[in-house]
């Protein structure tokens, strides 16, 4: 989560969601606990849009942004370690078969 809101600025609605049963609520409902979550913890910061203010915008604390990059070194240094077992043409291959994967999913799930 801290990667999402460090790739944008994210926005949680606010807006009273009635049916407990819409998977929108629900998801909505965890969301928000994730976030206080992160509040409480000084990794990001929460305040009401100006333009809009049944919405908060929620960004990363200068907290969040020192453990997102210590959390990306470790990944990218796991990633480095874990793909070591290929060799360079194999890597491309498997880039290129991610990106393609990628693509099909952004035109399924967009």
């Amino acid at each position: 989560m801290i990667t999402l809101v460090n790739d944008r600025v994210g926005y949680i609605p606010l807006e009273a969601q009635w049916d407990r049963f819409n998977p929108a609520y629900v998801r909505g409902c965890a969301e928000k606990v994730i976030v206080d979550n992160l509040v409480e913890r000084g990794f990001v910061l929460r305040k009401q849009d100006q333009l809009d203010r049944r919405r908060v915008v929620i960004s990363l604390s200068a907290a969040g942004r020192r453990t997102t990059r210590h959390l990306e070194a470790i990944i990218s240094k796991m990633e480095h370690e874990f793909l070591t077992a290929l060799n360079a043409a194999e890597r491309q291959r498997l880039y290129e078969l991610l990106e393609k994967l990628k693509t099909r999913a952004d035109q399924i799930f967009a």
